[in-house]
């Protein structure tokens, strides 16, 4: 839905799209509504609550949003259709790793493409390459475990 009149989204506020307790997902892009269904599937057959972030900007980036959900639930993990190399997904990491870590029941755990040299755009290679529904489940229930 486009708003009649004019919308601004503040550039420094993350969004908390759903909240939750045993597990904050931190998603943005692509991986936003992939994220979102996965912690409603999760929610329902695990009873995993995971609190899903998204950014909305990445500079600047409101950490504070992004370390109270990582304090509050103690599990994090970030989810990026990026490389993991050298990614936004990799300096949130570090933030939270670094600012967050007393709070932490968990590694920091990322979800991203391959380290490959190209993003793909044949759709088997896009099936490989973009983190997919079921790997966002494995991932999150394997952070939710831990």
């Amino acid at each position: 839905d486009v708003p009649e009149k004019g919308h601004e989204v503040p550039l420094d506020e993350a969004r908390v799209h759903r909240e939750g307790s045993d597990i904050t997902v931190v998603a943005y892009g692509l991986m936003l509504y992939t994220t979102l269904g996965v912690a409603n599937k999760l929610s329902e057959e695990h009873r995993v609550e995971t609190e899903v972030v998204e950014p909305r900007t990445l500079y600047p980036l409101d950490k504070e949003t992004i370390l109270q959900s990582a304090k509050k639930t103690g599990k994090f993990l970030v989810i990026s259709e990026a490389n993991l190399t050298g990614s936004v997904s990799a300096e949130i990491a570090a933030i939270v790793a670094r600012e967050a870590f007393e709070w932490l029941d968990a590694p920091v755990m990322r979800l991203g493409a391959p380290n490959v040299p190209a993003a793909a755009f044949a759709r088997p290679m896009m099936d490989f390459f973009v983190p997919s529904a079921e790997k966002i489940e494995a991932a999150m229930l394997e952070l939710a475990r831990y």
